[in-house]
């Protein structure tokens, strides 16, 4: 667990003291382990084992697999304000903000399988609430799997983060409502005009009626504007089922040659066989809907477009790539800004909403771009 007697380090067998090194040893004869004769050597690497566990400057729990504390080191004692007799008859879970206890057992059960690290807010014993950086993974002790917790006080670093982050926050804020305003301003203007004809009663009956259907039409915009925000929002629950996103595609794709086939352009399929995976088959569709007509409109007449779907390194990859000339770098490095679009009749929320999409399951979004067309490459985890 412990490399030179001042670097904390992955222990993944049986923690056994070594030449005042603790090192990761197997119980077997077959590894030549110390022999346990040498009570001198063995102690004295015991109290070097304990003193470097106790003077570590971050807390140290060691954690049963059920969230229980076993032991902890003296900067967790001075963190929680608790004795070690109390300290080790509690579990994680007492340590844990009420608003993030939900999350423990999903962590717990992740840091068994492949360790993990996490922000999140535990709790002193006076009631006081503080953010920590928590880095858990398994270890092996006398044949007990057990969870090693290094616990480190961020607070200062990430007040001064969400400083950072409540600024660049407003800016987005800004854009927003500067954006919804001019959108929705738009169509609230031809309603209005249309209502104050209609008052002064200086419209006919043929007159009325078609200014009905253009009212209709800009109210139906300002929807469509408002729900494409709804979409955008991080806050959307997930309806996740067992789906195969070859399946989405194949639902789709009708519609989309009928879109292509009127614009003269040509769309091409390579669908490999993809295991099934939990998505949102609604969300889903909308960022291939926004993927997809993105390509579309970057290419020209005669301009083709290729959907690819493939298992990668634990992956489902969709990639939907155009022949277009490119995104110039003006536009690239502001990709996914509110309200930022080149369409005529484009809102700008088109990216915004994939990457939320994305976002919300767990995948990653990437763009390349040049002379030759422009790849947009999305990963799920498998």
């Amino acid at each position: 667990m412990m490399e030179n007697q001042n670097k904390l380090v992955d222990c993944s067998s049986y923690i056994y003291p070594e030449n005042n090194m603790i090192k990761s040893k197997f119980l077997s004869k077959s590894h030549g382990f110390i022999d346990k004769n040498d009570s001198e050597q063995y102690n004295h690497s015991l109290k070097n084992y304990r003193k470097l566990f106790d003077h570590f400057h971050d807390s140290l729990l060691i954690i049963n697999l059920e969230g229980q504390i076993l032991e902890a080191n003296k900067a967790a004692l001075e963190a929680y304000g608790y004795t070690h007799k109390e300290l080790c008859s509690m579990r994680v879970h007492d340590l844990r903000a009420e608003e993030t206890k939900g999350f423990v057992n999903v962590q717990l059960q992740e840091a068994i399988e492949k360790g993990i690290t996490f922000q999140t807010y535990h709790v002193r014993r006076n009631g006081e609430c503080f953010s920590v950086e928590v880095n858990s993974h398994q270890i092996m002790i006398k044949f007990e799997k057990l969870l090693v917790s290094i616990i480190r006080h961020i607070s200062e670093h990430m007040c001064l983060e969400m400083n950072s982050l409540n600024r660049e926050d407003l800016t987005i804020l800004g854009k927003i409502a500067s954006g919804l305003a001019h959108e929705i301003r738009n169509s609230i203007t031809g309603v209005h005009g249309f209502l104050q004809l209609a008052i002064r009663q200086k419209l006919t009956q043929d007159k009325f009626a078609e200014h009905c259907a253009l009212m209709l039409q800009e109210l139906n915009r300002a929807d469509y504007i408002l729900s494409q925000l709804i979409l955008a929002s991080n806050e959307k629950v997930l309806n996740l089922e067992l789906k195969n996103l070859n399946q989405l595609l194949r639902t789709m794709i009708p519609s989309i040659q009928a879109t292509v086939k009127e614009q003269h352009k040509t769309i091409i399929c390579y669908l490999e066989e993809i295991p099934d995976i939990f998505l949102d088959e609604h969300e889903i569709k909308e960022l291939i809907r926004n993927l997809v007509d993105n390509a579309l409109d970057s290419i020209t007449k005669g301009g083709m477009v290729t959907i690819t779907t493939t298992s990668l390194n634990k992956s489902l990859v969709l990639q939907i790539q155009d022949n277009g000339s490119g995104i110039i770098p003006e536009i690239l490095n502001q990709l996914g800004t509110p309200f930022l679009t080149t369409k005529e009749r484009g809102i700008g929320l088109g990216l915004v909403i994939c990457k939320n999409i994305v976002s919300r399951h767990k995948g990653t979004i990437n763009f390349q771009t040049g002379n030759l067309g422009t790849t947009v490459r999305v990963s799920f985890s498998l």
